[in-house]
């Protein structure tokens, strides 16, 4: 009887740990036990590419967590204001930095100021970029791509213009002078080369121009709306002298033959301007569709001779109500290494130069990357304020500069508008 027992004891042992292996084989290969999060984005194309080959390796890294990289495209906000109403945001989110102050308003977005004990070493990353991802003396996110903006030339139609195409316009004078000296017409008066283009194409910053004059649009110190200063107003001024001075019939007309920025007809690319205000990513627009041309990126000129440049850094953040804020810390002390990060395609890295791996200023995908660190080292940065009220304020300073550009208006008229309608909203969120 006791043998008899012992056997059937036996067995139920022996099926116990035949079903143990058959559910841990099962995890094995299907992953029922691993974490899923999702990471949304914006990105497409080659810059999808570099970021979903981190996403890539840190799931084959290990066996707990597996990260979606899903792309939103332009629908990212909509769709992220949706899900974080319903109680169920992705676990990641691709942000600009200038979101972080809307989304600490709205309790929409965690802090990560433990994010060193999941393995990120926030010391591998410059000044600039620390600064980018704090606020109110906490840290939100992790600098993913660093843009630098400035002031691209042709250097092949700066010889024809019989200037030299090495030494770019020091002063908003000389710049002006240079864009009259640029500018070409056919017999019958139309444009056929704009000597500046100062209504980008693609996209445009109205924010840039009072920088450039001395000032800003906002004092981040006191919360003061600058939308009406004399900086401000001066800057728009020389704006609409530009469109003044070349005919706003032409300058419409001459834009319409513009193709798109991502393609073949890319205008820099195609010669329809000599010099424009851009991001460093257009070096990747050059490399695929132009890759002989010859170009200069130098600051844009000041009034005052400083050398100040335009920069935006888009970062990851985890929004409040994640449902895996742990795997998502983990993922972004992972993503947050030199080596992963160098992947990005952008000229410049959030990451000091004395920490990038090395072959990255020789990186065949994202070519003269020197030339930008080069100005960047000797250039103040300045970038979209961080203030809740910044999405607003943006929208209310497009529609001035389009108004002012197109003669709608008068500077002083459409500023003093957005400087009223900026405190009242203000106001009202205050209350």
């Amino acid at each position: 009887m006791k043998v008899l027992f012992r056997k059937e004891r036996f067995q139920v042992k022996k099926i116990f740990v035949l079903f143990l292996l058959f559910f841990l084989t099962l995890f094995s290969v299907y992953g029922i036990a691993k974490v899923k999060i999702e990471l949304w984005s914006t990105l497409t194309g080659a810059e999808y590419d570099a970021v979903n080959s981190i996403v890539e390796d840190f799931n084959q890294s290990q066996e707990e967590i597996v990260v979606n990289f899903v792309s939103i495209g332009e629908h990212l906000v909509d769709k992220f204001t949706t899900a974080l109403g319903a109680g169920n945001p992705p676990d990641l989110l691709h942000a600009e930095r200038q979101w972080i102050a809307p989304l600490v308003a709205m309790q929409a977005v965690l802090p990560l100021d433990d994010i060193s004990k999941y393995g990120a070493d926030l010391n591998k990353f410059s000044e600039v970029a620390l600064k980018s991802i704090t606020y109110q003396g906490h840290i939100y996110g992790i600098p993913l791509s660093f843009h630098i903006f400035g002031l691209w030339w042709n250097k092949k139609l700066f010889r024809q213009a019989g200037l030299d195409p090495n030494e770019p316009p020091k002063t908003l004078e000389q710049l002006m002078d240079y864009a009259k000296k640029l500018t070409q017409y056919d017999d019958a008066g139309n444009i056929t080369c704009l000597g500046f283009e100062f209504q980008q194409p693609a996209w445009s910053w109205p924010l840039i121009w009072p920088h450039h004059f001395g000032g800003d649009v906002y004092n981040e110190e006191t919360g003061e709306i600058l939308a009406n200063s004399p900086e401000c107003i001066k800057s728009y001024e020389w704006l609409q002298g530009l469109t003044k001075e070349f005919g706003l019939k032409k300058l419409e007309k001459f834009r319409s033959s513009y193709g798109p920025y991502w393609s073949a007809g890319n205008p820099f690319a195609n010669g329809k301007f000599a010099m424009v205000y851009d991001g460093g990513f257009l070096v990747n627009a050059l490399h695929l569709y132009a890759p002989s041309l010859e170009w200069g990126f130098a600051p844009f000129p000041s009034v005052d001779g400083k050398k100040r440049v335009y920069g935006e850094m888009d970062v990851i953040v985890i929004p409040n109500g994640a449902k895996h804020v742990e795997s998502a810390k983990k993922f972004l002390a992972f993503l947050s290494k030199p080596v992963y990060l160098s992947r990005l395609l952008q000229p410049l890295s959030p990451i000091k130069k004395e920490y990038l791996p090395s072959g990255y200023f020789e990186s065949e995908k994202t070519p003269n990357r020197s030339v930008f660190w080069k100005v960047a080292s000797e250039c103040e940065f300045f970038f979209a304020p961080m203030t809740p009220i910044w999405q607003y304020y943006d929208e209310e300073l497009t529609i001035a500069r389009d108004n002012i550009i197109y003669l709608r208006t008068t500077p002083q008229e459409a500023l003093k508008e957005v400087q009223e309608n900026v405190e009242h909203r203000l106001k009202m969120m205050q209350q």
